[in-house]
């Protein structure tokens, strides 16, 4: 049996669990998170097509436990050279969403005909996970991030990709940004866990960016 087997079989509460507390699977596939264990970095998660932002990129997750905590992981794989993405902007991005547990794709602008989206990067309108995660880089450049569950979509889950305490990984292309109307504090009640501003969806983001498409707003 395979960690990553074991893992989408245990409870939620598991992935929820406080640093230092040992995590186990079962038979020879015993492995352990603590507080000693190193951050996942983009060493660790590979991806495909990792600089060539013509190309979609891939993300490849090892068969070891998620970083436990509330932590958000993110990496600059390509920096870009162009405006730097703040909180409240209008971001026009390319992504891959792919969940930790099952190492399958959940969700992708690249299948899309247009690639990319527009919505804007503030709380009500993506998870936290995103508000959080992608000011400060640039524009032409490409973020893995790491997203734990209180920064996703809490232990509620979203639809069937996405379970309940479901850790998620997203390379994000940022294309273009502008500066959109004054927004709270990405960070303001942030440890609230799944909170009204956790459970924002993607999903919305991308239904109002079709919306506008279809009736010619790009």
């Amino acid at each position: 049996m395979t960690l990553r087997t074991t893992t989408r079989r245990v409870a939620a509460t598991l992935l929820f669990a406080a640093a230092g507390t040992t995590l186990a699977a079962c038979g020879d596939d015993e492995k352990t998170a603590s507080s000693t264990t190193p951050a996942i970095t983009y060493q660790q998660v590979a991806v495909g097509n990792s600089k060539d932002l013509k190309k979609k990129p891939a993300i490849d997750i090892p068969d070891i436990l998620p970083p436990s905590g509330d932590k958000i992981i993110k990496q600059d794989i390509v920096v870009g050279t162009g405006p730097t993405v703040r909180t409240g902007d209008e971001l026009t991005a390319s992504y891959v969403g792919v969940a930790w547990s099952s190492n399958k794709q959940f969700d992708a602008s690249w299948d899309r005909p247009e690639k990319a989206i527009p919505f804007t990067l503030a709380q009500g309108s993506v998870i936290d996970g995103w508000t959080q995660g992608l000011p400060g880089m640039k524009v032409g450049g490409r973020r893995l991030l790491i997203v734990p569950p209180s920064k996703g979509y809490g232990d509620q889950g979203q639809g069937e990709d996405i379970p309940g305490g479901e850790t998620l990984v997203f390379i994000v292309d940022a294309k273009s940004t502008k500066k959109g109307a004054p927004v709270a504090d990405a960070g303001a009640g942030a440890a609230g866990g799944a909170d009204a501003a956790t459970q924002a969806q993607i999903q919305q983001a991308i239904q109002q960016a079709q919306a506008q498409a279809a009736g010619g707003g790009q």
